[in-house]
């Protein structure tokens, strides 16, 4: 028990995350497993979650500890409270793994070698493959920044059916997309600023830049890959 209170908690200290899916990608390192469980207590539904210790291919090796076993600070209620406090969290930090996936997918690697150069970013990437060999979730963990993430959630140019349709034989939709420079994410993210229905004063876009810069240029990246998507949709719908 002391093993699994341990890793769970360095887990929940060292990272953001917001699903029980991307903490349960960290606590693998640990030979630990975290569990959802939903039951009735009192007639009322009930949620709660359980921890175990695991062997090498992840089969639980001990009877599930309940979170009450640990303390409150690892309580269904302790990480609902952290999923939400990580959103601003990862928001703020995802920007470095997007540059890196822009980046090495430049190259277009195979999967074996998109896993690997990510790694060489130090970010390790999750790809979880069914049985018919489809990439249906990709995770990417950032052990600089504290973060692990589901592509999903970088935007829709990042989600796992992206990954799976390039690795499948489908063209690249990464090409021609290199790491945004910081001069062109802020004159994009001014453009967009004031093609808003609501102009803001130039003075306060330069202090929303100063403020939020990091944001506004990720929103900015984001905004020129779904562009280029959809101009790629076109040319084949011709």
């Amino acid at each position: 028990k002391r093993q699994v209170a341990a890793a769970v908690q360095y887990v929940l200290g060292r990272y953001a995350f917001q699903s029980v899916g991307e903490m349960n990608l960290l606590l693998t390192r640990f030979r630990v497993t975290a569990e959802e469980v939903k039951t009735e207590r009192k007639g009322r539904p009930f949620d709660g979650i359980v921890y175990a210790a695991t062997d090498a291919d992840g089969h639980k090796i001990c009877t599930p500890i309940k979170a009450s076993e640990i303390g409150r600070q690892v309580s269904y209620a302790a990480l609902r409270r952290h999923f939400e406090q990580s959103k601003s969290v990862v928001r703020e930090r995802a920007g470095a793994i997007r540059r890196a996936i822009a980046d090495v997918m430049q190259t277009s690697p195979d999967r074996a070698a998109f896993i690997d150069r990510m790694r060489g970013r130090g970010i390790e990437t999750v790809a979880r493959i069914n049985t018919a060999g489809r990439l249906y979730g990709i995770t990417f963990i950032d052990d600089a920044n504290g973060i692990a993430v589901n592509g999903s959630r970088l935007g829709k140019g990042f989600a796992a059916n992206v990954f799976n349709a390039y690795f499948a034989g489908e063209p690249n939709p990464f090409l021609e997309m290199s790491r945004p420079k910081e001069k062109e994410e802020q004159t994009a993210a001014v453009d967009e600023l004031t093609e808003s229905p609501n102009d803001i004063p130039p003075t306060e876009i330069d202090l929303s830049l100063q403020v939020h810069g990091a944001d506004l240029r990720e929103l900015a990246f984001q905004r020129r890959l779904r562009n280029r998507a959809r101009m790629r949709l076109r040319r084949k719908l011709r």
